[in-house]
């Protein structure tokens, strides 16, 4: 019994193995790195903006069934099925190992930055907003819808009028997580966000506006007024000068209010603001604190 089950689980193994290396689509490589590597920007954080840029342009067809296949990855039954036959040991590891190789958040929006040449990724990316599978599976949904609005498939005013009612905050949020998700893309929201900082009575809504703000540089313009109103309210001060942060020196407007804050009653925004005001106006941070 115990051989015949060491035998089942070679076979598996290999099973595996021929599924992984002839079944799916190899990776593409670029510039002596695997698509991987340029669609992560952890792993490629040492390279430059216009490497990484230069890198997109190259991408073709390949790359675009490599994305797509990544952007329905799901997690693997028959590895779940290995790693608990060992005697239970290896079922955190499955779970680790897959969760490992979920890039279905980074596949869909470097479709999205592809353009027209995802074309052919559209339905693999209409069905990845629907998926549940995985213990990531929120993340892929909302980077798919996002992937599907920066290429036109989803009007943005759909999106917008779900942002613009508050009146169900579970929804909300989830709107939310796709217009967090298209970084510099979701700049079309801002005066939106700025009518929701103005208008609703709920400060954890007040607070995640103020935060996605922050996160849709370069228009300071619309994130620093809206970041200085949601920090008149104590409760979400602190969310308020992360939104700061995150704009850097482009949020130099809000100096005065951030120095306002060092002597704020709350420890925790003393702290902030003290850490806040390197970012935003490393100047000013010298002139009270020193080098």
């Amino acid at each position: 019994m115990k051989r015949t089950r060491i035998y089942l689980l070679v076979g598996a193994g290999m099973l595996l193995l021929a599924v992984f290396f002839f079944v799916r689509e190899r990776e593409p490589w670029h510039r002596g790195h695997p698509l991987s590597y340029w669609i992560e920007p952890w792993q490629n954080k040492n390279e430059s903006p216009e490497t990484v840029s230069a890198v997109y342009a190259e991408m073709d067809q390949r790359a675009v069934r490599w994305l797509a296949q990544e952007v329905s990855w799901r997690p693997s039954v028959l590895w779940a099925v290995f790693a608990r036959s060992l005697n239970g040991l290896g079922v955190s590891a499955a779970d680790e190992l897959d969760g490992d190789r979920d890039r279905r958040p980074q596949a869909a929006m470097a479709l999205a930055r592809l353009g027209e040449r995802a074309q052919p990724a559209i339905a693999a990316l209409e069905a990845a907003t629907r998926t549940t599978a995985g213990r990531r599976a929120f993340h892929a949904r909302y980077s798919a819808m996002a992937a599907l609005i920066v290429l036109g498939r989803e009007p943005k005013e759909k999106h917008l009028a779900v942002l613009l009612d508050t009146s169900n905050p579970q929804k909300w949020y989830e709107e939310w997580n796709v217009i967090a998700s298209l970084g510099t893309n979701g700049i079309f929201a801002m005066p939106v966000l700025l009518e929701i900082a103005k208008s609703t009575n709920n400060i954890i809504i007040k607070a995640q506006a103020a935060n996605l703000a922050g996160n849709l540089e370069p228009r300071p313009e619309f994130a620093v007024p809206l970041l200085k109103q949601a920090m008149e309210s104590p409760p979400i001060r602190e969310t308020g000068l992360y939104g700061l942060r995150r704009l850097g020196t482009n949020a130099a407007a809000a100096t005065e209010t951030v120095v306002g804050y060092l002597t704020d009653a709350n420890a925790r925004v003393r702290w902030a603001a003290t850490n806040i005001l390197r970012s935003v106006n490393p100047a000013k941070a010298e002139e009270l604190f020193g080098k």
